[in-house]
């Protein structure tokens, strides 16, 4: 059962929406994520905000990511690729500075997900962490 914490997590699936990403928003509320699936590194350029970045395993198994690096508070014009990865896949979750940290989350955590409404461009779910 969800923890009542959570996030709206928008899914990139085309390649212009991997490539921008979060670039050029002004902010991001609290509430909002964006999923980069199979995504071993992410860049900060055209952000105007720092933002937090877990790497999470992909695709989840069953309906959770297990979390395998965190990043908080990763400023703008930075290229992030963690070299401690694990060979498996991943993807990434961007969000707001301190925003995971302070849902909770941390490397070997677990989200769980829940599917949600559906967007034109993209999906959304509700991550929550547990």
């Amino acid at each position: 059962m969800p923890s009542g914490r959570w996030l709206d997590t928008w899914v990139a699936e085309s390649l212009a929406a991997r490539l921008m990403g979060l670039a050029w928003l002004r902010r991001l509320p609290d509430s909002h994520a964006l999923l980069l699936p199979s995504c071993r590194s992410v860049h900060t350029v055209a952000m105007r905000f720092p933002i937090d970045v877990a790497f999470v395993s992909w695709p989840p198994v069953g309906v959770a990511f297990e979390v395998v690096a965190l990043e908080v508070a990763v400023p703008p014009l930075r290229v992030l690729a963690p070299r401690a990865l694990p060979r498996c896949p991943v993807a990434a979750i961007e969000a707001g500075a301190h925003t995971l940290r302070g849902l909770g989350v941390a490397a070997g955590a677990h989200l769980s997900v829940e599917p949600g409404r559906s967007l034109e461009r993209g999906h959304m779910f509700d991550t929550f962490t547990t």
